[in-house]
C-alpha cells in the first residue's frame, strides 16, 4: 500500500506531465501560427514587390511615352545647334551674302532658293573666289501668339537656338521677316530705317516702321511666286556695331539696289 507521502508525489509528477503536454500543444499551436503568419508575410512581399515591379514598369513606360520624345527632341536640338555652330565657320568663306528669312511658312522654305537666285545680281564677289554665291537662310520662327499644337519641341528649341545665333552675327544683317519675328529681332531697336535712303514719294508708299513692305513691291513677278508671305512679310536691314561698320555699309548698298529694283 502506497503512503500518503508517494501519492502526493505521483499526483504532483502527473500534474507537471499534465500542464507540460498542455504547454506543448499551446506552443505547438503558436508555432503553427507563426509559421502561417510567416508564409502569409513572405506572400505579401512577393506581391508588393510584384506590384512595385508593375509600377515601375508602368511608370517606365509612362516616362518613355511622354518624356522621351521630348528628350530625344532635345537631343536633335542641341545636334542641329552644334551643326549650325560648324556651318558658321564655313559660310562666311564660302557666301557673298546670307539674307536670313525669318518666316514660319515650309511654302517659303521650299523657295529660298529662288530668293537667293534673285539676290545674286546685287551681291559681289566679296570672299574672292571667282563666283558670287547668295544663301537664303531659312528659319521658321514661332511667336508667343502661335498655336504650338504639332510643334516638336525639340525642332522649336534647335530653331530658336538657330536663331539666337544668326541674330549675334553681322555677316547677315538683311532680312526677310513678318511681325512673327519683332520678337526677336525687335525692329525699333534693331532695324536701320531705310527711309533715309529714298525720296518721299518711294518711302511713303513702301516703307513703314524702318522696314521695306513686300505686299506692295514687284517681289511676286520678280522671283516667279510670292504669295506665301504674309500682307506684313518685310524686307529690312539689321543695324551693327561699329566694328562692322564697313559690313553694314556693304549690305545697305544690296538692299538699296533690291529696294529700287523692286519698288
Amino acid at each position: 500500500m502506497k503512503s500518503i507521502k508517494q501519492i502526493n508525489k505521483e499526483e504532483r509528477i502527473e500534474k507537471l506531465r499534465q500542464e507540460s503536454l498542455k504547454q506543448a500543444e499551446e506552443n505547438a499551436i503558436k508555432e503553427k501560427q507563426n509559421d502561417e503568419y510567416r508564409k502569409k508575410l513572405h506572400k505579401e512581399k512577393i506581391e508588393i514587390k510584384k506590384g512595385e515591379y508593375k509600377t515601375e514598369k508602368k511608370k517606365s513606360k509612362t516616362y518613355k511615352h511622354k518624356f522621351m520624345p521630348i528628350e530625344i527632341g532635345i537631343a536633335v536640338a542641341f545636334a542641329a545647334i552644334g551643326a549650325v555652330l560648324v556651318w558658321n565657320l564655313f559660310s562666311k568663306e564660302k557666301y557673298d551674302l546670307t539674307v536670313l528669312v525669318l518666316i514660319r511658312n515650309a511654302a517659303i522654305e521650299d523657295e529660298c532658293d529662288d530668293i537667293a537666285e534673285y539676290f545674286t545680281q546685287f551681291a559681289d564677289d566679296f570672299n574672292d573666289d571667282g563666283e558670287v554665291t547668295v544663301n537664303a537662310f531659312y528659319i521658321p520662327v514661332t511667336s508667343a501668339n502661335d498655336d504650338m499644337a504639332g510643334v516638336n519641341p525639340g525642332q522649336y528649341l534647335a530653331d530658336s537656338g538657330n536663331l539666337s545665333i544668326q541674330l549675334e552675327r553681322y555677316d547677315n544683317l538683311i532680312i526677310i521677316a513678318d511681325s512673327n519675328a519683332d520678337d526677336y529681332v525687335m525692329p525699333e531697336y534693331n532695324l536701320y530705317d531705310l527711309a533715309y535712303e529714298f525720296d518721299d514719294e518711294l518711302s511713303d508708299e513702301f516703307i513703314k516702321d524702318k522696314k521695306f513692305h513686300i505686299s506692295k513691291s514687284k517681289l511676286k513677278e520678280k522671283i516667279g511666286y510670292g504669295y506665301y508671305f504674309s500682307d506684313d512679310a518685310y524686307i529690312g536691314l539689321r543695324l551693327a556695331p561699329e566694328k562692322d561698320k564697313e559690313n553694314f555699309q556693304t549690305q545697305l548698298e544690296i538692299i538699296k539696289k533690291v529696294i529700287n529694283d523692286l519698288s
